[in-house]
């Protein structure tokens, strides 16, 4: 069945909004819930390493398919994030479950997001704090993630550099965020340590 579906996403021009909906939703349901419903059961619930069969399947999908999905995915987010409406009219719960799937994607497929990461840069330098703080908040959680198959810090250093630049926000609990995703980083991602190391120390003298 993934064979399938990856040859037709492979073949088309892109697609269509409720077909992506359904991919990621399953990124939002990966997690197997606490307690079985009585008519669950393990063989047609689960797959491999205990998660959702459907969030297997669209993971595969995604790493298959990174290249051909990066257009749609971007599609996606853009009219989530950096709405075009006044502050006072963002829907914060919808910006807090697109970053949480940017970065449930980024631990899946961290190519298929190349055309999506330039909004997150856009939102590090918005002027909304909240929607700044969220963004740090991802980036962070991104640059410090343990993934064999990429680099943040190195294939989106745009965006990597606007994040480093947000430990001097004007807002405290901006600040925060940065200063939170610091020791992920400098644990998981040797390439940085250096330079967020002095940036760190300055910060907390």
């Amino acid at each position: 069945m993934s064979n399938i579906l990856g040859h037709i996403i492979d073949e088309g021009e892109g697609l269509p909004t409720p077909v992506m909906e359904i991919i990621l939703a399953q990124f939002i349901r990966k997690h197997p819930p606490k307690e079985k419903k009585k008519d669950q059961t393990d063989l047609t619930s689960l797959g491999i390493g205990g998660y959702p069969a459907a969030y297997i399947m669209a993971k595969g999908l995604c790493q298959d398919c990174a290249d051909h999905l990066a257009r749609d995915i971007c599609t996606y987010f853009s009219e989530v994030l950096l709405p075009d409406s006044p502050d006072d009219e963002i829907d914060i719960e919808d910006l807090e479950k697109a970053h949480y799937l940017i970065n449930e994607l980024y631990l899946a497929s961290p190519h298929m997001l190349s055309n999506t990461i330039p909004l997150l840069e856009a939102e590090l330098q918005t002027e909304n704090s909240e929607v700044r703080s969220m963004a740090v908040e991802c980036v962070g959680k991104m640059a410090g993630a343990r993934t064999a198959s990429a680099n943040f810090t190195l294939i989106y250093t745009a965006c990597w550099n606007a994040w480093l630049a947000r430990r001097n926000d004007k807002n405290p609990n901006v600040r925060v965020k940065w200063v939170e995703a610091v020791p992920d980083i400098l644990a998981n991602n040797p390439d940085v340590v250096g330079d967020l190391a002095g940036m760190f120390i300055s910060i907390v003298i």
